[in-house]
């Protein structure tokens, strides 16, 4: 299941964010809503105003922001409780 892109309009997105690759860590002790809301959660409160993918299937979290962003991201997730692994050819694995 691809998950639908939702960095696609720049409208939507703080600056410099929309054309960019989005972060992308993958989380595999991700299970359930309970697990995705926790995250959600700790993103929000990091990284506020960042735009958020999650796909518990494939247990993937994206998050539309800048390179510089990606150990915030990472210390989000797993402040959540969860273990971030960067995926090779995002931003986050730079």
């Amino acid at each position: 299941m691809q998950i639908p892109n939702p960095f696609k309009r720049k409208s939507d997105h703080p600056a410099g964010t929309a054309d960019a690759a989005p972060l992308a860590f993958a989380v595999a002790d991700m299970s359930c809503g309970h697990c995705e809301a926790a995250i959600r959660k700790e993103l929000a409160s990091a990284l506020p105003n960042r735009p958020v993918s999650v796909d518990r299937g494939s247990k993937r979290v994206e998050v539309a922001a800048p390179a510089e962003e990606a150990e915030t991201a990472a210390e989000a997730i797993r402040a959540a409780g969860y273990t971030p692994e960067p995926i090779a050819g995002s931003p986050a694995a730079s």
